[in-house]
This record gives structure tokens, sequence and C-alpha cells, in this order.
């Protein structure tokens, strides 16, 4: 009888906040659990080597932009060298 009024009565801010930790915690023991799954470790390596893959191909992307905008500026300081050239020819 006691127990049933017990369990009829509101729950305390206490009694809420700790439910919420344990139900926290519970959440991130199964995360941890399923974790150790091979398909779950076959996706999350998966995942990484995309996450790599997509990098490194920002990076190559990036470094032959920067190869053509030396090239560019190469072959524009040529061209005025030579109109130098050809100027000082002139004179």
């Amino acid at each position: 009888m006691e127990a049933t009024r017990k369990a009829n009565l509101p729950k305390s801010d206490l009694e809420k906040e700790d439910e919420e930790t344990m139900s926290i915690l519970q959440e991130g023991a199964q995360r941890a659990k399923d974790e150790n799954l091979d398909p779950v470790k076959g996706m999350n390596r998966m995942m990484q080597y995309a996450k790599c893959v997509t990098i490194r191909d920002a990076q190559l992307m990036e470094r032959q932009m920067i190869i053509k905008d030396e090239q560019r500026e190469e072959a524009e300081f040529f061209q005025r060298m030579e109109e130098e050239r050809l100027k000082s020819i002139k004179l």
C-alpha cells in the first residue's frame, strides 16, 4: 500500500534529474557498445576514408589552381619582358 502511494506521487526535481542523467548514461553506453560491432566499425572506416578522400581531392584541386596561376603569372612576366626587349631594340 505504501509502495502504491509512493508510485502515484509526482516525481521530485531531483528524481527527474537522476532519471535524465541515467538515460543519458545508458544512451552513451549503448552507443559505445554499438561502436564495437563489426558492421559499425566498417561503416565508420568507410566514412573516415570518404572524408580523407574529399580533403585530399580538395587539396589537389587547390594545388592545380596554384600551379595554373603561377604559370599564368610567369607567362605574363615573360610577355612584359619580351615587350620591354622589343622596345629597347627599336630605340
